[in-house]
């Protein structure tokens, strides 16, 4: 009669990650990378637009300053 126990399995090894897996994988540090990008650009575009809101800021305070003088004067 044959030996009823199993020939031994081989030892284990991580398997490659399939074409398609890697594919994805790619796909998704490709991606990634572009919002990472996109991410600098905004944050870029926001500090201009922090500084021209603190610009126009300081402005309309010397234009109210000068209207309320010249009020003032009328008074």
């Amino acid at each position: 009669m044959a030996d009823a126990d199993p020939a031994p399995s081989p030892p284990a090894v991580a398997p490659l990650p399939s074409p398609s897996k890697k594919f994805q994988f790619q796909a998704l540090g490709d991606r990634i990378v572009e919002l990472n990008e996109s991410q600098s650009e905004l944050l870029l575009k926001l500090q201009g637009l922090k500084e021209n809101l603190q610009n126009w800021r300081s402005k309309l305070d010397a234009q109210v300053k000068t209207y309320k003088d010249e009020l003032s004067e009328l008074k």
